[in-house]
């Protein structure tokens, strides 16, 4: 698999280096340090399996909560509905024989899960390995970068007609993805763990990155030739900065726009807050429905659940900022301040 990762590697970087030569943007690059990003380290097997047990634990946990959840509802529906006479409310524990079966039901449950999660995550780090991922998640940013950079060459020397067309669409999703990942890589401080400093400058670094690429893809439409030579140095200069660790100088300041315009809202940013949001709500549904809360008390307890996880997942991500836009669409007043 080790020699497969570096065989997808080459093939990449070298497909970077022959559309740079075309874009006569090649000059001196470090194409040694835009390598050095891609270096898997030595490891035994065991270890290489112990690296994964962190993103396993976290898979099984969200899958053990909503398998719990899931149930626990069954089981209050089954007694709901073999009771429908019954105007009192019950738990659907509250024989021994209902507590025993939901034993047994969540150990398997959790032998399932644990197969799953651990499957799962191995399957999956062994197919960034042949897919050619760098070693850290945030410098997938460069891999981004680098596979932009052929599809500037395309769109430079690509002819009229259908070659073109598909070729402005294919460096319309490259320079897509490069944002987002510009965008991921300031969120998580380029990978730096409890970084100390002012992340601020990082974001506010990366949103005129984004904006920089986004004017060059804006200008491809009408000025082909210039701004797919403009945006392939982009991308291989964000490349060499990103391998270089220096995440406060993907662009020169020269490149860079002086105001690079209101943030979009980061649409994934959001799945994720609302996500946790979701989970949190469907991990409290059985513990609301234990203590005997029954009709709009269950939606309301686990609608302020879900609010308060959204919340606090949004402050520490950073991105409580972007909750705004979304309650104003909620209110029906996207015009106020």
């Amino acid at each position: 698999m080790h020699g497969k990762h570096q065989a997808v590697v080459e093939r990449r970087i070298a497909a970077a280096q022959e559309a740079a030569a075309r874009l006569g943007s090649a000059g001196s690059m470090p194409w040694d340090d835009i390598r050095s990003a891609y270096e898997r380290p030595t490891r035994s097997v065991y270890k290489s399996y112990g690296s994964v047990l962190g993103a396993a634990l976290a898979l099984f946990t969200v899958l053990w909560v909503i398998g719990v959840g899931l149930t626990f509802t069954s089981m209050a529906y089954e007694r709901d509905a073999s009771n429908a006479s019954v105007q009192e409310y019950k738990s659907p524990l509250a024989t021994q024989d209902e507590k025993e079966r939901f034993r047994r039901q969540i150990l398997a449950l959790g032998v399932v899960c644990a197969g799953a999660a651990l499957l799962g995550t191995a399957v999956n780090r062994h197919i960034e390995l042949f897919v050619g991922f760098p070693t850290r998640s945030t410098d997938r940013l460069i891999t981004s970068a680098l596979e932009l950079v052929p599809a500037c060459a395309e769109v430079a020397t690509a002819p009229p007609g259908n070659a073109r067309r598909e070729a402005l669409d294919r460096v319309n999703k490259g320079a897509t993805l490069l944002q987002q990942e510009i965008a991921r890589s300031a969120r998580k401080r380029g990978g730096i763990r409890h970084f100390g400093g002012d992340d601020s400058i990082l974001k506010s670094h990366a949103r005129k990155v984004r904006a920089a690429v986004a004017v060059e893809l804006s200008r491809a439409i009408s000025e082909r030739e210039e701004a797919a030579r403009a945006l392939g140095g982009h991308a291989l200069h964000i490349a060499t900065a990103q391998a270089q660790s220096r995440y406060g100088m993907l662009l020169t300041p020269e490149a860079l726009p002086a105001d690079p315009g209101p943030d979009a809202v980061d649409g994934r940013s959001m799945v994720k807050v609302l996500a946790v949001g979701a989970i949190a709500a469907l991990a409290a549904l059985p513990v609301v429905l234990m203590i005997g809360a029954s009709g709009s008390a269950v939606l309301f307890a686990t609608l302020a659940v879900f609010v308060v996880a959204a919340v606090v997942s949004a402050a520490v991500t950073g991105d409580l900022h972007r909750l705004g836009p979304l309650v104003r669409t909620v209110r029906g007043d996207r015009n106020s301040g």
